[in-house]
């Protein structure tokens, strides 16, 4: 979640900007802010309320995904409002919302910070649920209960507010240049933790750690329902309509898992890499007209990673989608069993789990 903010301060950067805002990078990266934002705060914030409302449904509501995808919802949102909208209205007006005060500037990234750290751990979490779901199928209504899911969520907010983002509240502040004040590096003493080694911490919490951790438990998921799926076939014959029916779930949970998996990886690796690689090779005005164009554009598709999840729910995810339509009255409900707390039944949860 650094990567955003830092973006922003950076751009705030009096004197660099002065001079950037000659070059057409400028300009364009100034489009993009006035325009892009508006659509992702609308799609954004409709798909996780919407997402919020159908993870209620009867089918979905007693498994413990429905917990950590309500929560995700939740620090989506927050995202959004928090890192959008502050740079949409200064393009728009010039007018920096968050420098009104020095605690503005502290409160504010300090929020935004955490808010995008507990929506990517989420994801982490509810991947490993699924993970001991499929791996430990026996285990799973010990393991995968509604309560453990509420705990994980109490446990990463807490991280993220009193342990990773805590020092925002005194390295955050006003920075003073020719021009006056604006949001930065609250003492000089400070600059290089917080240009540097924060960003090589973000770097490895906010993205190194959780794609490489998603990557893995998801193949691990798979291998374990390819298993499981191969043991069912010789059970019950590859003609049964169980056979038939679990293999779909299989795929559509898969895929829903590779989906997420790769909207993340996808979204977020080009901000973080421009935030890593910025400090090396930005030297001369020019330079940072560029920077600023394409920090436009990765923390845009950053920004889309925290819009897109109900979409992804819909496209891949067959349970989800029949909620959804149940919420907006287009078939009546089927009967369907319901679902053990936690999802004990690692084949039926998979379509309840990550994103379903």
């Amino acid at each position: 979640m650094s990567t955003m903010v830092d973006n922003i301060t950076k751009t705030m950067n009096a004197t660099h900007a002065q001079n950037a805002t000659v070059y057409p990078e400028h300009l364009s990266a100034q489009i993009i802010w006035k325009c892009v934002p508006p659509m992702l705060l609308v799609i954004g914030i409709t798909g996780n309320v919407l997402s919020l409302l159908v993870m209620r449904g009867k089918s979905l509501r007693p498994s413990s995904a429905s917990i950590y995808l309500r929560y995700l919802a939740i620090a989506d949102t927050s995202t959004l409002v928090l890192g959008v909208f502050p740079v949409w209205i200064r393009a728009l007006t010039t007018v920096d919302v968050t420098a009104l005060h020095p605690w503005t500037c502290k409160l504010h990234v300090y929020f935004l910070y955490s808010a995008g750290d507990c929506a990517v751990w989420v994801i982490v979490a509810v991947t490993v649920d699924r993970f001991l779901s499929v791996t430990f199928p026996f285990k799973a209504k010990l393991w995968c209960t509604k309560r453990r899911a509420l705990i994980s969520c109490v446990v990463i907010t807490f991280v993220a507010l009193l342990v990773k983002n805590s020092h925002l509240l005194w390295t955050r502040g006003f920075q003073y240049d020719a021009t006056g004040a604006v949001c930065g590096v609250a003492r000089k003493e400070f600059a290089f933790f917080e240009t540097v080694i924060r960003s090589w911490i973000g770097f490895i919490l906010y993205a190194f750690i959780p794609i490489l951790s998603i990557i893995i438990l998801n193949s691990l998921i798979a291998f374990g329902l390819h298993k499981a799926q191969h043991q069912r076939q010789n059970l019950f014959g590859s003609s049964s309509s169980q056979a038939v029916t679990e293999t779909a779930n299989f795929r559509s949970s898969t895929y829903m898992l590779l989906a997420l998996s790769l909207a993340f990886v996808v979204l977020v690796t080009p901000s973080i890499t421009v935030l890593l690689l910025s400090p090396y090779w930005v030297v001369t005005p020019h330079d940072r007209a560029l920077e600023e164009l394409l920090q436009a554009i990765t923390d845009s598709l950053v920004y889309t990673n925290h819009s897109i999840n109900f979409f992804l729910y819909c496209l891949t995810g067959k349970g989800f989608r029949r909620e959804f339509f149940l919420l907006i009255g287009i078939k009546s409900r089927q009967v369907m069993p319901e679902p053990r707390e936690g999802g004990s039944d690692p084949n039926r949860v998979v379509g309840n789990s990550a994103r379903e």
